[in-house]
């Protein structure tokens, strides 16, 4: 799990299962703050205290008004790209 900055934005990977993972935007949809970690399956958002969960990017709690956008990624050979 690793909050990353890269030339389109902060992005959020996180692996829900042993063959998946997933990506998320890292700015939060409330007011567009870099979220902070990924502690038990859920993402926070430190500014104003949003939550999503880390398997599917909905938003959980919070004043965010929705969920965290999917950024496609790939895997390959142990190295995670923005696909």
């Amino acid at each position: 799990v690793v909050v990353a900055q890269t030339s389109q934005g902060p992005v959020v990977v996180t692996h829900p299962s042993d063959n998946e993972y997933v990506g998320f935007s890292g700015r939060c949809p409330h007011a567009g703050c870099t979220v902070a970690e990924v502690l038990e399956n859920t993402i926070h958002c430190n500014c104003h205290g949003s939550t999503f969960d880390a398997s599917t990017g909905d938003r959980l709690g919070g004043p965010a008004p929705t969920g965290l956008a999917p950024v496609a990624i790939q895997v390959s050979d142990g190295e995670i790209y923005l696909a």
